[in-house]
């Protein structure tokens, strides 16, 4: 049950999220126990990353409601998580005890657990104040063999939006000290918030943290800025996650030293952003592009478009109504709530488009013939998949297209922008920012 689910996960994942990258997942230990902390930035699709992308099997300490929702619950269950009763949920939190020694047994055992210690999923710019469960449950297990606790960051490019990007970054094990247990294997309350901090330090390293949204806007507009200036120059790209990190940094410390500067470089980025958007433009589109990189493009699309077209118009007509359901759906119930969007998306995305290819199947089934209605079964989802691909493709095709426009009928314009964004990436290197510690 829990391959089958685990497969069923990741198809889901990947049809979701055009990409999803691993960062140093050789951190993790390939034994012993282990315990996986993560931030909790996007409902129900934070755990399914860990249990899916981990490199060993884990357990989830999961909150006791989801336990009996419809279609979760399946999952929840399949995947062999522990329920954490919570007084907010109107449930009994003396019955976490139980759960507690359940958890502190399977860490013992050399297996791996997994939980949020933020307790809650939510969009704020930065961490909530992590609980104590996972330093005392590590502390607790760590009597006989040390629990290695790994944090683990979830960072999305667009967390609600369908096909983004999604990010797990590792950061390095906290080897959990042996520690004076009680009776009851509890450690002193002073040594649980010792290795809590520790475990809020860790976290906050692989997580992108600001005071405010602004922020965290104004960095992924930076890095994007500097990727393409460092691409117009010929330099190797930077880690993107460590160079928004790195910007959020330097906006808090200039913030307080160096309000002015900062305002000034902050007017220069918003000013360059709405420049690229009016023309349609990504802030990292290339100064100007090879023509052998032109004609292979073209005649790749050349080749795969027609191919694609006629069961991608199929596609389109039988799914894009559902679709349109779905995302209408997903706003309407979560009333917005962005954390929670994505995963009602998936929830009905999961229901709704097979119902929709049965429906579809008996349809034409009752119309003309049942051997019609088994092949139209096997090949709506085919369908559905190159109606994805074909629009992936004409909308990259028409964002091309438009940036060659611009920097052949603009050229002066063009140059002027490039010149810009490396005047923007002179000026946000040679700040003086503090590396975090």
């Amino acid at each position: 049950m829990r391959a089958l689910l685990t497969a069923l996960s990741r198809l889901l994942l990947r049809i979701f999220f055009r990409r999803i990258d691993n960062v140093d997942a050789a951190r993790v230990p390939v034994d012993g126990p282990l315990l996986y902390v993560l931030n909790h930035p996007n409902g129900l699709l934070d755990p399914l990353f860990i249990l899916c992308e981990s490199p060993r099997p884990v357990t989830f300490l999961a909150k006791a409601p989801l336990f009996r929702m419809p279609v979760v619950k399946h999952f929840v269950r399949g995947f062999e998580c522990l329920p954490v009763y919570r007084a907010e949920d109107g449930a009994d939190p003396s019955k976490n005890r139980e759960i507690i020694l359940q958890s502190i047994e399977l860490l013992a055992g050399g297996k791996v657990l997994a939980l949020f210690p933020e307790g809650t999923t939510h969009s704020d710019p930065k961490l909530k104040p992590l609980k104590t469960g996972a330093a005392r449950i590590a502390a607790s297990a760590s009597r006989e063999v040390p629990v290695r606790i790994v944090p683990v960051g979830i960072d999305y490019s667009r967390k609600a939006t369908f096909r983004s990007d999604a990010l797990l970054i590792y950061g390095e094990p906290i080897v959990t000290p042996k520690l004076e247990l009680d009776a009851q294997l509890r450690a002193s309350a002073a040594d649980v918030q010792a290795l809590n901090d520790a475990i809020t330090q860790a976290l906050g390293q692989v997580t992108l943290q600001a005071e405010d949204a602004q922020a965290l806007r104004l960095a992924e507009h930076a890095a994007r800025i500097l990727s393409g200036a460092r691409r117009d120059a010929g330099a190797a790209p930077l880690d993107d996650f460590d160079v928004r990190r790195r910007l959020v940094d330097g906006y808090q410390q200039l913030r307080e030293r160096a309000p002015e500067s900062l305002e000034q470089l902050t007017e220069r980025v918003r000013s360059y952003a709405a420049q690229m958007s009016m023309l349609g433009l990504p802030l990292d589109h290339p100064a100007e592009i090879p023509g052998a990189a032109i004609r292979r493009y073209v005649l790749r699309h050349a080749v795969v478009m027609p191919i694609l077209l006629g069961p991608a118009l199929l596609g389109m007509l039988t799914h894009y109504p559902v679709y349109r359901l779905v995302g209408w759906l997903s706003l309407r119930i979560a009333r917005r709530e962005e954390a929670v969007i994505a995963t009602i998306k998936l929830i009905a995305g999961l229901l709704l488009f097979p119902l929709n290819w049965v429906a579809l199947s008996v349809a034409l089934g009752v119309a003309t013939a049942w051997p019609w209605a088994l092949l139209a079964l096997a090949g709506l989802p085919l369908a559905g998949s190159a109606a994805l691909s074909f629009s992936e493709r004409a909308a990259d095709l028409v964002d091309r297209a438009r940036g060659l426009w611009v920097i052949t009928t603009q050229a002066e314009l063009a140059g002027r922008l490039a010149a810009e964004r490396t005047a923007i990436h002179d000026a946000i290197m040679a700040l003086e920012v503090e590396p975090r510690h």
